[in-house]
């Protein structure tokens, strides 16, 4: 693999991003039409669509947090408590609450 430029790095970053908004952008179609489906036709509701939205926003949202935690763990002049792990508790208790909500509802 050849080494990138700046100019080519920054070219590699923007179609990423697009592409990623794309995917995000026809995962909310997605799910809002499986959603519009069940609710007016009463139709049978496919949670994929939903759960691959919800990964990819949780994934990017983690990576971000951790990637800015690396970056500053070694400089002094910015001290900031660990983000991830709270993001990463908040998610478990969030997970767990639809989970027994969901298994309360469906008694």
């Amino acid at each position: 693999m050849k080494k990138m430029d700046e100019m080519e790095r920054n070219i590699q970053l923007r179609s990423e991003s697009l592409g990623y908004k794309a995917v995000l952008l026809a995962l909310c179609a997605w799910t809002l039409w499986n959603s519009g489906q069940a609710w007016f036709n009463s139709g049978t509701y496919q949670p994929w669509p939903s759960i691959l939205l919800g990964l990819a926003v949780c994934v990017q949202g983690f990576s971000q947090v951790a990637l800015k935690h690396r970056m500053i763990a070694g400089d002094e002049e910015y001290h900031e408590p660990n983000r991830l792990l709270g993001m990463s508790i908040t998610a478990f208790v969030i997970f767990v609450l639809i989970l027994a909500l969901g298994a309360a509802w469906l008694r």
